[in-house]
């Protein structure tokens, strides 16, 4: 597992390749934080993935909504490892 134990930040991670990118990382031992707006959406990846990821809905429209997406991670986590910053 080469991501055994990080702690990885995915923005537009409730579809399409963000979803994937998710999905692989949870698969190489990574927590996840999956950024989206669509909450079905993110609801139904992050009970595919389990335990080992978590949820935050933002709009990066929002100026502020970068500091809110770290904070949720750091509080989900207690720390981040990498971004992968997918948001279209």
């Amino acid at each position: 597992m080469r991501l055994n134990g990080k702690v990885i930040i995915v923005t537009g991670g409730t579809s399409g390749i963000g979803q994937a990118i998710a999905e692989r990382a949870v698969a190489e031992g990574a927590r996840v934080l999956v950024h989206g707006i669509e909450r079905a959406d993110g609801e139904a990846v992050v009970g595919k993935l389990g335990a080992a990821a978590v949820l935050h809905l933002d709009d990066l429209l929002d100026p502020a909504s970068p500091a809110r997406i770290v904070a949720a991670a750091l509080a989900a986590f207690g720390r981040i490892d990498a971004v992968v910053n997918n948001a279209a």
